[in-house]
Formats: structure tokens, C-alpha cells, sequence
């Protein structure tokens, strides 16, 4: 998880920054900023999720020893 915030914070920003001004200068439509921004974050949050579960599967699912209830 942390790799993908990090990643996030170095590389996203700037080009979030990027967008941001080229709407504000009007180069860039409110429907395509928006669109914009809801395909970084997503992107972002499946990253995380990826990340997560890689390491859960990487630590042998020790989920349950941890204090994680199980669904059933």
C-alpha cells in the first residue's frame, strides 16, 4: 500500500497539478477534468487494493491468527 501512495504522491500529483491548471486557463472542459480525476483516483484505490492483497497472500493468510473474523 505504501509503495502505491508513494508512487501516487511523486508521479500523480504533478499531472493532477497539470490538469487543474489547463481547466482553470480554460484549455480544458469541466466533463473531462472531472472524468480526469475520477480515473487517477480509482486508479489509485485499485492499486492500494492490489498491493494489500499481495501482501496478505505473500504473509501465508495470516489473517485469521491476526483477529480477523471469517464471513461465516
Amino acid at each position: 500500500m505504501i509503495n502505491s501512495i508513494q508512487h501516487f504522491i511523486e508521479k500523480k500529483t504533478y499531472e493532477i497539478e497539470k490538469t487543474m491548471r489547463e481547466f482553470v486557463e480554460g484549455t480544458l472542459d469541466i466533463d473531462s477534468y472531472g472524468k480526469d480525476l475520477q480515473e487517477r483516483s480509482l486508479n489509485l484505490a485499485r492499486n492500494i487494493l492490489v498491493e494489500t492483497l499481495l501482501d496478505y497472500k505473500a504473509q501465508g493468510r495470516k489473517g485469521r491468527s491476526q483477529g480477523l473474523r471469517s464471513s461465516s
